[in-house]
């Protein structure tokens, strides 16, 4: 998966009841790319890892992710990465080569106040993109909302990040018009009540 500029944004945001964000476990996944790859949730002492993550990733990958051309994430946005909220929560995607963990992408979502729509953002580091990892946070995070309530999944993507484009309409996401930027593409899939979670098989930590 490239990374996708699937932005946070707060135009959606309706009114309603926020429903109570349970405690998330970490959970494992094997991949052919790898033996062992961990999702769990960030923390306030993350700080430093996510930055130097964000560092790290290619000027066009990070363009892709943040929507524009930064460097590095500011001390407001770290604590807010690091910093869960009932409606909110960052994750992260770790690989485990001989022992050694390393950092290899990321993911944001939001719950509107309605409870019902979640927009969410998600990264993976350049030499690991195109083996999965991407569609499997997605799903990921799919699941964890469904189980919050969320009938919706909402990202932006830029005009110019195809491949994310044709990753998430392969998900089943469609287009909507967006009057925000004219860079940017909405993209919205409904979320099947009920359906059998894309986590079954997996093992917490």
């Amino acid at each position: 998966m490239t990374s996708t500029a699937l932005a946070v944004e707060t135009g959606h945001v309706l009114r309603g009841p926020v429903p109570v964000r349970r405690p998330v476990t970490s959970q494992w996944i094997s991949l052919l790319a790898a033996s062992r790859v961990s999702v769990r949730p960030a923390r306030p002492d993350d700080v430093e890892l996510i930055q130097a993550y964000v560092r790290g990733l290619s000027p066009a990958s990070r363009y892709f992710r943040f929507l524009g051309a930064i460097s590095e994430l500011s001390a407001a946005e770290l604590h807010r990465v690091t910093h869960p909220s009932a409606s909110s929560a960052s994750l992260i995607l770790e690989i485990d080569c001989d022992g050694t963990r390393s950092m290899i992408g990321e993911a944001r979502w939001h719950l509107a106040a309605n409870g019902q729509t979640c927009e969410f953002a998600a990264s993976i580091t350049d030499e690991w993109q195109q083996q999965g990892f991407g569609t499997w946070l997605i799903n990921h995070i799919a699941s964890r909302v469904r189980s919050l309530g969320a009938r919706y999944l909402l990202a932006e993507i830029l005009h110019a990040n195809k491949p994310a484009q044709r990753l998430v309409r392969k998900l089943g996401f469609h287009a909507l018009p967006s009057n925000f930027d004219p860079k940017v593409m909405c993209f919205i899939k409904e979320l099947e009540a009920g359906s059998r979670s894309v986590l079954a098989g997996t093992k917490p930590l």
